[in-house]
């Protein structure tokens, strides 16, 4: 199926398992100016999405025609209710989507910049309550593919249990993917290199990468990520597309591809569904990684992060047109 393992994510029947964080965005666009206290500053627009690293990743797997279970938390509230019937609404099985009762839903307020980038208020809500305990072991047995989405601002999955989810996953015969979101306490290593050895695939964005290794080149920082047990290490490169990173041979870079850059949130979200949508259907790494650009490029050309991603085939016309 590809370089990295000899798993091949056809040969299991149930859906893909995304496992993670969900949030309720609202998103004000553009922010020109940021405005002193005591004064506003007028946007264009405010939109209330779908949004955090597991609904996100989910939202575009299931865009991209692929059969995925979402294992997450909301509080019992209008957001989570709002959630609720937005990721339904998109095909995502949600046998796992539990309410948590005194806990708000996840919330962040995105303001997004004229050139596309954010800045983020953030409250964590029931996304901390998201356990071991949560997670369905039926579904995982007959998952093809297990991927935690955005580790390291899950309280209650961080460091350990992160190690046995995973650890339990690939011992049931899953291809185990693990993406990640900045750590602000600076706890990298120390929380995710238990997990590392039990990572078929690891997908940081280049910050993360150097963050957790202290190298500054994209390759050195995937050696170094090799070294720490990961089976393949794919690192996003923003608009400069990303590096695919195996023990099979030398580094590869693959490009991005060009986009009017509105709105860059879950972009690398949507990086990651790409992946695994082509590894679903059977593509090496490096055409799995080449599709992922194009489905992040899609990404950012929308408000929110799942607005802009094309289904399957229109992904694929994409990549045709682009030769």
């Amino acid at each position: 199926m590809n370089a990295f393992s000899s798993l091949d994510p056809r040969d299991r029947r149930g859906p893909v398992v995304c496992i993670g964080s969900v949030v309720a965005d609202l998103v004000a666009h553009p922010l020109r100016t940021v405005p002193a206290p005591g004064r506003q500053a007028l946007v264009d627009s405010i939109g209330l999405y779908s949004g955090g690293s597991g609904g996100n990743t989910a939202s575009a797997l299931a865009r991209l025609g692929v059969p995925v279970e979402l294992i997450a938390r909301t509080g019992a509230d209008a957001l989570g209710e709002f959630l609720r019937q937005e990721l339904g609404r998109r095909g995502i099985g949600l046998a796992g989507l539990r309410r948590t009762a005194g806990a708000g839903t996840s919330c962040t307020l995105a303001l997004v910049d004229p050139d596309g980038e954010r800045r983020f208020i953030h409250a964590v809500g029931a996304n901390a309550h998201l356990t071991l305990a949560d997670v369905d072991w039926g579904l995982i047995e007959r998952a093809p593919i297990v991927h935690v989405a955005g580790a390291l601002v899950l309280p209650g999955l961080d460091g350990a249990p992160l190690a046995e989810l995973l650890a339990r996953a690939r011992q049931l015969g899953a291809l185990t993917s693990l993406d990640i979101i900045w750590d602000d306490t600076g706890r990298w290593m120390q929380m995710l290199g238990p997990a590392l050895p039990f990572v078929h695939l690891f997908l940081p964005n280049l910050a993360e990468a150097q963050a957790l290794t202290g190298c500054q080149t994209p390759d050195a920082a995937g050696q170094a990520l090799l070294a720490a047990g990961v089976s393949a290490v794919v690192i996003k490169l923003g608009a400069a597309g990303c590096l695919v990173k195996t023990a099979a041979g030398p580094a590869l870079t693959v490009p991005g591809f060009p986009a009017a850059a509105l709105d860059a949130t879950g972009a690398g979200d949507a990086f990651a569904a790409g992946l695994l949508a082509a590894l679903w259907r059977g593509w090496d790494l490096a055409a799995a990684a080449r599709l992922a650009n194009a489905v992040g490029a899609q990404c950012v050309t929308s408000l929110g992060a799942t607005a802009g991603i094309g289904t399957w085939e229109e992904t694929l016309a994409m990549l045709d047109a682009a030769g």
